[in-house]
């Protein structure tokens, strides 16, 4: 496989992503945040999916320019709408407000409504670290994932992941999905023409698969039965009821639905 030098790949992703509308500040927080995540093995939410933001701001849907609004101001509590915009930008703007709040006041929360796919969640919780803080972040993504004994898919992979300072150099990560896998390790496998392991789906029949294709049409299934689904239904409320985003189904889907937002 050939191998790139990160900087050289930040830059190449920095200037299509000016082409497509960036602010150059802005593309550079979007080239750091995809390479990161190819830099520490997450290749599912790395440059991988450049092609799909790019699309996307192309037609409109991910609005390149969009302010981080504060809807509602709670001291240490903000409620934010992120105007459709970037989901890397967004989080970041986001994360850059909480830090002096959780200094001063010792904790500070934040829901962001209106957002977009943003990668890996360890990316900014792993920023927050090296900044001496604990982040716990979790999101909300268009349907993937049936509740445990169904197989229409409703929820996302919903993942939860938080990273903790340690003083030695590096950052302890917890990073998971809900389902039993990231669904980015069954896009990858749909795009090379892989089969994938059983017990990852079902496909739309409700019937266990190893097709790639079919499991992306059908669902991929929850992390420990039940107790997977309890904690995806837990991210929802979180991320979609409580910041008022789009909940379940009516969440866009960053491939498929190339017609609207996807409010996340």
């Amino acid at each position: 496989m050939k191998r790139y030098r990160p900087e050289e790949m930040r830059a190449l992703v920095a200037r299509l992503a000016v082409a497509a509308g960036l602010l150059p500040a802005d593309a550079a927080v979007f080239a750091h945040a995809l390479v990161d995540a190819d830099v520490h093995g997450i290749s599912t939410h790395g440059l991988s999916r450049l092609n799909i933001y790019l699309r996307r701001m192309e037609l409109g849907l991910i609005a390149a320019r969009a302010e981080l609004k504060v809807v509602r101001d709670g001291g240490s509590v903000l409620a934010l709408d992120a105007g459709n915009g970037l989901g890397q930008v967004q989080a970041m703007r986001a994360l850059e407000m909480l830090l002096p709040l959780a200094r001063k006041n010792g904790v500070a929360a934040a829901t962001i409504c209106n957002s977009q796919h943003f990668g890996a969640l360890s990316y900014y919780c792993n920023r927050a670290a090296s900044e001496g803080m604990i982040l716990l972040a979790m999101t909300s993504c268009e349907p993937a994932m049936s509740p445990a004994g169904g197989y229409e898919a409703f929820f996302g992979t919903n993942p939860i992941a938080a990273s903790f300072p340690t003083g030695k150099g590096f950052h302890i990560k917890v990073d998971l999905a809900t389902s039993i896998v990231a669904r980015g390790n069954i896009v990858a496998a749909q795009k090379q023409g892989r089969a994938i392991p059983e017990g990852w789906a079902l496909d739309r029949d409700g019937e266990p698969t190893t097709d790639a294709q079919e499991a992306l049409v059908g669902t991929v299934l929850t992390m420990a039965g039940h107790k997977g689904y309890a904690l995806a239904l837990m991210v929802e409320i979180f991320s979609s009821v409580l910041s008022g985003a789009a909940i379940g189904s009516a969440i866009g889907s960053m491939y498929k639905d190339l017609d609207r937002k996807q409010d996340v």
